[in-house]
Order: C-alpha cells, then sequence, then structure tokens
C-alpha cells in the first residue's frame, strides 16, 4: 500500500518532487528537510536546492551580460542630486563602486548547488537587484520606472528600508516592463494605481491590498494565478499570455478585459461596466456575460466554446468573433447580421456587427 508522501516506499521519485517543492520559498523547506531525514529523502532536499541554483544560474548570467550598462545607469543615477537628495540620510554617490564591487564578487562566484552556495548566490542577487532599484527612485514623484533589461528580482527586503516607507505608501505608478523578474509582491503600496510589469518571467504576483490599482498590465509572463477581488477600482486589466487556468474580477469599473492565449477553464465576470473582452484561445466551453449589461466586443475565436449566456442578444453586440460552433450555427440562421468570415489559419470565424435601424 502506498503511504505519505514522504515515505520511501512512495513511487512519486525524487525528481518530480524536488520539481514541485522547488515552487516553494526556502523558508518553507525547513519543515520539510527535518522530515525528509527521518524518512531516507535527502534526494529530493538536494535536488530542491540543484533547481533553485539552476534559476539563480540564469540570473546571474544575464546581470554579468549586462555588467557594463547597469554599473552605467546606476553611476549615473546614483550620482545625480536631483535623484536622490532628499530621500535618503546619505546620498548614493558612492553606490557605483558598491555596485561594482558586488559585481566583481558575483562574477567570481563559484557553481554551487548545495543550500550554503545557495543562500551567498541569493544575498548577492538581492543586494545588486536593491541597489539598481533604489538608484532608480525620484524622490519627488510618485512614479518608479525601472529600465527595461536592468532587473531580475524586486527584493521584498525594500519595503523593509525605513528611509523607504513612506515613499511606498504613496507610489501610484510602476513600470517595470521587460525584466527577468519571478516574484512581485506589492501590498504595501497602498496608492498604487498603474501597473506595468509585462513581459517579465513573474510565476507570482500579489496585488490584493492594492485597493486603488486602476491599470494592469501583466501579459506575457508565466503567472499561474491572478488574485484581484479586492482590486475593485480597475478598469483595464490585460494578463493575456500566461498560465492562467481560473480567472474571477468582481469591478464595478472594469471596462476592458484582455485575457487570451491562456489556459482558462473558468472565466467568472461581474463587471457591469465591461466593454470588451478578449479571451481566445483558452479551454473555456462556456461564456457567461450576464452580468456583463455593456458588453460591446467579444473575442473568443477558440472552437472548444459551446455556450454563449448574455444580458444581450448576439446581433446587439458591436463585435463578435467566434470559432464556428453548433450554437452560433443556429444564431446564424436566424441573424442575417452573421457573416462567415475565414481566419489565416483556415478556420471559418463568425463575424457579428451591429444592426444599425
Amino acid at each position: 500500500m502506498q503511504q505519505g508522501p514522504l515515505n520511501e516506499k512512495t513511487s512519486i521519485d525524487d525528481e518530480l518532487w524536488a520539481e514541485a517543492l522547488a515552487y516553494l520559498p526556502p523558508r518553507d523547506m525547513v519543515n520539510f528537510r527535518l522530515a525528509g531525514r527521518t524518512t531516507n529523502r535527502s534526494g529530493i532536499i538536494r535536488r530542491y536546492w540543484q533547481i533553485k541554483s539552476e534559476k539563480q544560474d540564469e540570473e546571474i548570467k544575464f546581470l554579468l551580460k549586462s555588467k557594463s550598462k547597469l554599473i552605467d545607469e546606476y553611476e549615473y543615477n546614483s550620482t545625480n542630486p536631483s535623484l536622490v537628495s532628499g530621500l535618503f540620510e546619505e546620498p548614493l554617490r558612492d553606490g557605483d563602486t558598491e555596485l561594482a564591487e558586488l559585481f566583481e564578487e558575483l562574477s567570481q562566484i563559484e557553481s554551487d548547488s548545495t543550500e550554503t552556495g545557495y543562500l551567498l548566490k541569493e544575498k548577492l542577487l538581492d543586494d545588486i537587484n536593491m541597489l539598481i532599484i533604489q538608484s532608480c527612485i525620484k524622490p519627488l514623484r510618485n512614479t518608479l520606472e525601472i529600465n527595461p533589461h536592468s532587473i531580475t528580482r524586486f527584493p521584498r527586503q525594500l519595503f523593509e528600508v525605513i528611509a523607504l516607507q513612506d515613499y511606498w505608501k504613496r507610489l501610484e505608478r510602476l513600470y517595470l516592463s521587460h525584466n527577468k523578474v519571478r516574484s512581485l509582491e506589492l501590498n504595501q503600496c497602498e496608492s498604487l494605481q498603474y501597473l506595468e510589469c509585462d513581459n517579465n518571467r513573474l510565476e507570482l504576483l500579489n496585488i490584493n491590498q492594492c485597493t486603488k490599482l486602476r491599470y494592469l498590465k501583466c501579459q506575457s509572463n508565466s503567472l499561474p494565478s491572478l488574485n484581484v477581488e479586492n482590486c475593485r477600482a480597475l478598469s483595464q486589466v490585460n494578463c493575456s499570455n500566461n498560465k492562467l487556468t481560473a480567472l474571477a474580477i468582481n469591478g464595478k469599473n472594469l471596462a476592458h478585459l484582455y485575457c487570451e492565449n491562456n489556459e482558462l477553464s473558468s472565466l467568472e465576470l461581474d463587471c457591469p461596466l465591461l466593454f470588451s473582452l478578449r479571451c481566445a484561445n483558452n479551454n473555456l466551453v462556456k461564456l457567461d456575460l450576464s452580468k456583463c449589461p455593456c458588453i460591446h466586443s467579444v473575442l473568443c475565436d477558440k472552437d472548444k466554446m459551446r455556450e454563449f449566456v448574455s444580458s444581450a442578444s448576439i446581433e446587439e453586440l458591436e463585435k463578435f468573433e467566434a470559432t464556428i460552433v453548433p450554437w452560433l450555427m443556429k444564431e446564424r440562421d436566424s441573424h442575417q447580421d452573421i457573416a462567415t468570415v475565414p481566419s489565416k489559419s483556415g478556420r471559418q470565424y463568425f463575424s457579428v456587427m451591429k444592426r444599425h435601424k
């Protein structure tokens, strides 16, 4: 009989366990490590640190490749009085030297996939990214812009810096598109209204306490989930090209939602002002827009769709596109406004335009 997941007789091998546990932060491995010692699962622990180290090595390779550019940008930012005055007790004038030293230490570090090696590299990567981000802060503005191809992480320790406590509370706009960040936790940014974090490597985005958030661009990442339950001020969300399997939004102000190219099998929307929706290339078999009375444009071109529920009839939509499915064939027979249009892929689509009286 199969025993618990840590029993040495389990059929799940060490490699699979390590792959699954690699999503846990190192601090959560303490209990598992203790259990592993008593159940002969040291192989899982060893492989866990190897996987974590491989991700670190990707960061290190990227940063070292961009070393000269990053140091030059940092030197300019940290020695420019208009950027650093009024925020820190001690200006970052010598920060460029410190960053260069950290890069030198990073370039000399040996490959080590043990826990000790992982923690050493982790501190170096945190320190480098913290310095780069701090150098981008303009204390008299409520906007933070991180240049593309500059950082690999947004360390949580930034929110513990005493000099930055007030800054994070009043930050309204954050732009860090086209970087290599895997995890972004912004619940301390209570005034945040605009967030652009698209084209990173995000596997975690924590913004549920950003209750003033109005605009979210997080497309082209690796997000398996997105929680915006408390983000009721959102007016536009683009979370396309991720790994989302379910999405639920209850937003009285949401007007535009783009969630195509995910793995969605569930889409729950209670958005009275939703105007346009793009949910193509998902696993949806039902689309319920009965709580979206203002919907005008829908794109759902995945041929798994079998049921469409809306407070408006199809011909009342400004634009509707979907692959040919049985229920829509019946609609085409009864509404002359529905036309069949060939696509570039060779599949046929319905294009529905609003009837002008």
